[in-house]
């Protein structure tokens, strides 16, 4: 009983805290919202989410129409045609990253055999370009692959009138175009697989969620442990140590209570995603339940171990935040780690994010059983038992320095 008295006292103070609320709940329904938007109810980047790239076009020929419209065609593109004024201003204003300006008279050219040049307005910082540079290229490259190939085995078939040499050219450019954009003989897919169970399940929403699900977990619980900070502070935790309450009982009604309003933060995150958002948490759901239950005691340990080492409630949210943030970009919260380097990757794994985060993509993404977090289980155990280790031992090294100092006083 004495346990739950602590609990619910815990509870109180967190309703009565508008700024913990605010950081519990209100912002990461926020970040869920405006990555549901930008992903769609589909997972699938929408129209809004693709890169607008400015096109001035001065050179209104059939060339540089099929080149915007082959360039167009990408799914990450979104060509916004525009006078060189509204590009200047657009790129200024950062309302596109980049530009393109093709210049009078970029068809003679290179039907001239010449190299033309485009103007090229983009944000310094632009980190889209050279993507985007990439596509461009790569249009241009087929258009022209396709015309020269077709007219070089028109000029050794010979005797074709000039009527057919029209027709044979844009029927064979047109076969040409209909291979090139063929899938390549090589692709990449990530499967997944659990026991004898495999998948090939993706959404990229998702996964991005899963990311900003938990990292506010861990703020949510960590800077909730910085109560025991604030009660040191005000003497409430000395007046505890002075009850008849053992202090392995109030240690272990705070932990908890910091487990407790994490459910709740957890269960009104997916509850929102499911019915506002359209995410689906998969069908293992006591997976899910596994999974966060091991994590947000692991972040508990994570969190009285940070306690341990600040005097303060302010040191705590200066020295939680950079930790937080810091090892949640490494873990993958943020982007797929695929895209960083290997020993980044493997850094990664010494954090509690990457291994819920690579759990709940199997069962919430993949739709994989309880075997597929079965590690991931395993290594937040033990990361957890090594951080309430650590945080016992830095308590009574403190202990025994405040002692130490007593007596030498």
């Amino acid at each position: 009983m004495r346990i739950l008295s602590i609990v619910k006292y815990d509870f109180i103070k967190l309703l009565r805290n508008k700024a913990a609320l605010i950081l519990m709940i209100v912002l990461p329904v926020l970040v869920i919202f405006f990555i549901g938007l930008a992903y769609g109810n589909t997972g699938e980047s929408t129209e809004k989410s693709k890169i607008p790239v400015g096109i001035v076009n001065y050179d209104n020929s059939e060339m540089v129409a099929e080149l915007m419209e082959r360039f167009g065609k990408n799914d990450t593109i979104r060509v916004v045609e525009m006078k060189e004024d509204e590009l200047t201003e657009s790129v200024r204003n950062a309302s596109v990253e980049m530009g393109f300006i093709i210049p009078d008279g970029f068809e003679d050219k290179v039907l001239a055999g010449k190299k033309p040049e485009m103007q090229l307005l983009k944000l310094p910082a632009s980190a889209d370009y050279g993507a985007v540079e990439g596509v461009w290229n790569e249009a241009f490259s087929k258009m022209r692959m396709s015309d020269i190939t077709a007219r070089y085995v028109v000029d050794k078939i010979g005797n074709i009138s000039a009527e057919n040499e029209g027709i044979v050219i844009s029927k064979f450019a047109e076969k040409m175009d209909n291979e090139l954009a063929k899938a390549p003989i090589i692709s990449v897919r990530e499967t997944r697989v659990s026991g004898d169970t495999q998948s090939t399940d993706y959404n990229a929403k998702n996964s991005s969620i899963i990311g900003i699900v938990v990292m506010f977990i861990m703020f949510s619980v960590v800077f909730g442990i910085g109560d025991i900070l604030e009660e040191k502070k005000n003497y409430t935790w000395n007046r505890l140590n002075t009850t008849p309450t053992s202090r392995t009982t109030v240690m272990l009604g705070k932990v908890i209570g910091e487990f407790l309003k994490g459910w709740s933060q957890i269960a009104i995150l997916m509850l929102f995603g499911k019915f506002v958002m359209g995410v689906d948490w998969g069908d293992s759901l006591f997976s899910n339940f596994l999974i966060f239950s091991v994590y947000l005691l692991c972040v508990t340990g994570l969190g009285i171990l940070l306690a341990t080492l600040v005097k303060t409630n302010a040191q705590l949210g200066a020295y939680g935040s950079i930790v937080i943030v810091t090892t949640s970009m490494l873990s993958g919260c943020y982007w797929p780690l695929e895209l960083v380097p290997e020993f980044m990757q493997k850094l990664a794994m010494f954090f509690p994010q990457y291994w819920v985060v690579s759990g709940l993509k199997n069962t919430v993404n993949a739709n994989l059983g309880i075997g597929s977090v079965v590690i991931p289980l395993l290594v937040l155990i033990l990361m957890g038992l090594v951080f309430f280790i650590l945080a016992i031992m830095s308590e009574m090294l403190k202990g025994g320095i405040n002692r130490l100092n007593k007596r030498e006083s």
